[in-house]
């Protein structure tokens, strides 16, 4: 016969394992994000912090590692990187790029997307990106970036 102080206890273990499991996919983000950025620091032009986004996915795969609230921008000659932020930590970062050859390194990590639209020029002041497509197997995603100036939009025309 089990005590009948021990049924309060599951919630908080069943919580507790909910918690752990966050933590080890922020662990997992925050290493992917340190080790894309160490390998991309000697070419980045400049750095834009704090950058509010918002983002839709559509598809039967629906992954919450594609969602994020902010994000910080580093551009690259060719590319942008965007380290990504969610409610509870970081979220996977995204390298733009449309030069997939020279960033190949990268498609191990699922770092790099191929990118369907980039639009610097989208309403309300705001760069549009879309990548992905929907099927069975994978999603599409629609990232609105707000808060640019217009010489910081430009550094999404690659």
């Amino acid at each position: 016969m089990q005590p009948y102080y021990l049924g309060f206890l599951y919630p908080f273990v069943i919580i507790g394992i909910g918690i752990f499991i966050v933590y080890q996919k922020t662990k997992t983000n925050k290493e992917r994000t340190k080790f894309a950025l160490s390998l991309l620091q000697d070419n980045v032009t400049e750095i834009i912090k704090n950058i509010k986004a918002e983002v839709v996915g559509s598809g039967t795969k629906r992954s919450k590692d594609f969602y994020f609230r902010r994000c910080d921008v580093y551009v690259l000659p060719d590319a942008v990187f965007l380290v990504t932020y969610t409610f509870f930590g970081n979220g996977k970062p995204l390298l733009l790029t449309t030069n997939k050859e020279k960033y190949a390194r990268f498609i191990a990590g699922g770092v790099l997307p191929e990118i369907k639209k980039i639009n610097p020029d989208s309403f309300s002041h705001s760069v549009y990106i879309e990548y992905g497509d929907i099927s069975l197997h994978s999603m599409e995603v629609d990232i609105h970036l707000y808060g640019l100036t217009e010489a910081q939009r430009e550094c999404f025309r690659f």
